[in-house]
């Protein structure tokens, strides 16, 4: 699952545990996600926030796929 975040300026913090939460989730089902086209305000917070596993962030959609697919290939 990729998120393209592009069209997003800000984001909550409340926003950022679900992705978290949810990012957890998908690991329990072995579902890779991962967020993608960040815009600096929102890339910003995450910088900030300095989770002990932050999300995985790609710089583009096309990136985010050729690493998840990769990831699914490799299990």
């Amino acid at each position: 699952i990729i998120l393209d975040l592009s069209r997003i300026q800000n984001l909550a913090l409340r926003a950022v545990n679900d992705f978290l939460l949810f990012r957890d989730q998908c690991q329990e089902q072995n579902i890779n996600f991962g967020l993608c086209s960040l815009r600096k305000s929102v890339q910003k917070l995450l910088d900030n926030l300095g989770h002990e596993v932050p999300l995985q962030v790609y710089p583009t959609p096309e990136a985010a796929m050729g690493v998840l697919n990769q990831d699914t290939q490799s299990s």
